[in-house]
């Protein structure tokens, strides 16, 4: 606890003191009366834009070579970023470390090793996943859970088949709600419905006639 404890005001004071430098940097220039939240952001996206910049057009092999030789440029870019990153927490009176912990907490709540390890998915596709897994689980059927997530969208519109024939109508506001998804990726499953000829096309308010 007490290690805790001296690292975090260790940390602290090395901020407080980048901090110092960056708000007497600004006093000198009688800066501050430019600063305000929205100009901040504008300025932190700014910067990390031009960071974006040094890798653009650039092929997976010039980045590695490129990041070899142009470290300092690099990490100029990156302090650009951290400059207006504490300059805006500062303004707002937001404690950075305090936010960062918790945001941490927060992302391995949402990221747990057991369903994130070695996969790209944010983590509202992968509660998605876990409960189209359910769904399928609940057909009575061997459910491979590796395989249903290997193809989320190929099951969601299984499932979604399924639905339309027990209750007999299909819409996009029911797809949404049974799935829990947005607008868009409904009228996608709408879409391939009518597509593959398992219902007809729209008709205003009409409900979608069922073909097959």
């Amino acid at each position: 606890m007490l290690a805790c404890y001296l690292r975090y005001n260790v940390q602290m004071t090395e901020f407080k003191d980048l901090i110092a430098q960056i708000l007497s940097f600004c006093q000198e220039r009688d800066w501050k009366q430019f600063h305000n939240p929205k100009d901040l952001a504008i300025s932190l996206n700014l910067e990390a834009s031009e960071l974006l910049e040094l890798f653009q057009w650039k092929s997976k092999e010039e980045v590695a070579e490129y990041v070899k030789t142009n470290k300092k440029e690099i990490g100029e870019e990156l302090a650009d970023v951290l400059y207006w990153v504490l300059l805006m927490s500062h303004d707002l009176n937001i404690d950075l470390l305090e936010a960062f912990n918790s945001k941490m907490q927060k992302n391995a709540k949402n990221y747990p090793i057991e369903k994130s390890k070695g996969r790209s998915v944010k983590h509202t596709k992968l509660h998605e996943l876990d409960e189209l897994v359910e769904m399928v689980a609940k057909e009575d059927k061997p459910v491979d859970k590796e395989k249903v997530l290997a193809s989320p969208k190929d099951r969601m519109f299984e499932v979604a088949v399924k639905l339309m024939h027990e209750k007999k109508k299909i819409s996009a506001s029911l797809i949404q709600r049974k799935f829990s998804i947005g607008y868009a990726r409904a009228a996608q499953i709408l879409d391939r419905l009518e597509a593959e000829g398992y219902i007809g096309p729209a008709t205003g308010s009409e409900p979608r006639k069922i073909l097959k």
